[in-house]
């Protein structure tokens, strides 16, 4: 499904369509564009906040450009709540020694960094 809304408003049509958000309903859509602050999605059923899975608003970069993102609706917060760690939360991870050897490909990606790849390998008994 492809949003058509505007920067931070993202919007879908679903077929049949929305009349009521449903508490664990999962909306999965590509973003026409990256967002730029905290969100709004608007599945058919009025705009509620589309947040990081913790609750909290989205920041810069958290949705990149023609990104599938997969949020699903929590009837308790009022909101869609993203079903994935977004870029945003990646530097209190790092804090706690999880993602080690991955980088961000310039893409909003996470990839393997190459240059410690073989030696964690190696480490972790893999070669």
């Amino acid at each position: 499904m492809l949003d058509t809304g505007a920067a931070n408003a993202y919007v879908v049509a679903l077929n049949p369509p929305l009349s009521a958000n449903v508490g664990g309903m999962t909306i999965k859509f590509r973003a026409a564009h990256p967002n730029t602050a905290a969100c709004t999605l608007d599945a058919g059923a009025g705009a509620v906040p589309l947040t990081r899975d913790d609750g909290s608003p989205l920041q810069s970069g958290d949705i990149p450009l023609n990104g599938i993102v997969a949020a699903t609706f929590d009837a308790a917060a009022g909101a869609y709540l993203a079903n994935s760690i977004v870029m945003s939360q990646l530097g209190a991870l790092a804090k706690l020694g999880i993602g080690a050897g991955l980088v961000n490909d310039g893409a909003g990606n996470l990839a393997v960094d190459e240059q410690t790849q073989h030696s964690d390998l190696y480490f972790y008994g893999q070669l």
